[in-house]
């Protein structure tokens, strides 16, 4: 049993080994703050601007997801991942989603007032990097 277990593992592990190298896919993770002032309509239009103007146009980000939790006891979480060409991109792609909402918001008293709302709704985070290893082959 365990050389038919450890055949079948070398196998498919060699079959999902990538051809290239694999894309860098990064989990962050927000935990919800709600300031004292809070709404549900602000904390809504904070996040539709960033995928939409950050997000969407960004070329250097290739895939992105915007979960939130929707089952369970902690509904206080948003969830970010986006995959990117290659490891060097991973910042340089947000760094880009920040120059495309500031350019997006011309007055600075405007934009500034953005960024302050939106680090008080979402300012305690974790990010993992995972790899995208491809598709097992059957």
């Amino acid at each position: 049993m365990a050389m038919m277990c450890s055949l079948l593992t070398t196998k498919l592990s060699a079959q999902m080994t990538p051809e290239k190298e694999p894309s860098p896919v990064i989990v962050t993770r927000f935990q919800i703050t709600l300031p004292d002032d809070a709404r549900r309509s602000e904390f809504d239009s904070l996040v539709t601007m960033y995928v939409d103007k950050g997000i969407r146009p960004n070329a250097m980000i290739k895939n992105y997801r915007l979960l939130r939790h929707w089952w369970g006891s902690n509904n206080m979480e948003v969830v970010m991942i986006y995959e990117v060409d290659n490891w060097n991109d991973i910042n340089k792609a947000m760094e880009q989603a920040d120059k495309l909402i500031d350019a997006s918001i011309t007055d600075k008293a405007a934009r500034d007032k953005y960024w302050t709302r939106f680090g008080k709704y979402l300012n305690k985070h974790s990010d993992e990097i995972m790899a995208d290893i491809g598709k097992p082959k059957m």
